[in-house]
This record gives structure tokens, sequence and C-alpha cells, in this order.
């Protein structure tokens, strides 16, 4: 398979031996890990609920024979199953998970607490945002709000 590098890796060819080229390095990376983060979050979020419209075969299923007008019963029956068991309520994104920090290697713990509770003061800041925005908005947008994102990709 051909994988897309991102050019400002190509420059690298030993990280260890080279302060700036590591410093940089760990910017792209932190980048990158925050859009992946985002894409199965926040953007999963705002594609993912589609339940509503497999609710009727005849305007959505995953299965269609070519002339019939709707989705064939068993076919629909099981990707309704799975719409079902993907779509359960999950837990947010911006709880408090610092427990999974406890007991590892000695700093980490507290290290990665503070990490976790900037990250959840981030989200806060991004919740108020989009919560003042949709006072002005005549439809509200809470797809990518921290009060709906979970912490899982099966929505």
């Amino acid at each position: 398979a051909e994988y897309h590098l991102d050019e400002r890796l190509k420059q690298f060819k030993d990280f260890s031996s080279n302060v700036n080229c590591t410093d940089t390095f760990l910017k792209v990376l932190k980048h990158r890990m925050a859009v992946y983060i985002f894409i199965v979050t926040g953007y999963h979020r705002h594609v993912g609920f589609v339940g509503d419209y497999y609710a009727d075969p005849g305007l959505a299923s995953m299965s269609w024979k070519s002339g019939e007008p709707y989705g064939r019963p068993r076919q629909h029956m099981i990707m309704s199953v799975v719409n079902v068991f993907t779509s359960m309520q999950q837990p947010l994104l911006k709880e408090d998970y610092t427990h999974l920090f406890r007991g590892l290697a000695p700093d980490q713990e507290e290290h990665m607490t503070k990490v976790w509770k900037a990250f959840q003061a981030d989200l806060q800041k991004v919740e108020e945002e989009i919560d003042r925005r949709n006072k002005e908005r005549e439809i509200m947008n809470i797809n990518m709000s921290p009060k709906v994102i979970e912490s899982t990709v099966s929505k």
C-alpha cells in the first residue's frame, strides 16, 4: 500500500541525533494526533448519527437489489441490529479519566493528570464557544460540542 507522508517529515532520517529535528517531529506528531483524535470523536459524532435514516428501508438501507424500491428485509434487519448496538450511549470525552493514570511510572501519573485536566479545560472552552454561537443561530448545532461527544467511535 502507498501511504501519504507528510512533507514536513521527509527531512528526518535520524530522529535521535538532532534535537531540532526531534522538536519539529514532535510538533508535527502532536498536530497529527490532534487531527486523528478529532476525526474519531467530533467528526465521527457529526457524520455518525444516521440511525433515524435507517428506520425506513425505502429511504436508506445497506443492501439494495437493482430495480427494487427498498432494501431487502433480511439485510435491513441485520443493518438495524448493528445500528442499535453501535448507537448505545457511551461515556463523554470530557469526563474525568484520571483514574487510568494511577500507578504509572514515577512522575507519569502527575504529568498525565495535568495533561488531562488541561484537555478538559480546553473542552470546556470549546463547549462555551459552541453555546455562545448557538444563541445566535436559528437552528442549534451541538454535533461538535463536548456536551455530546463520546469517548468512543461507536456512533
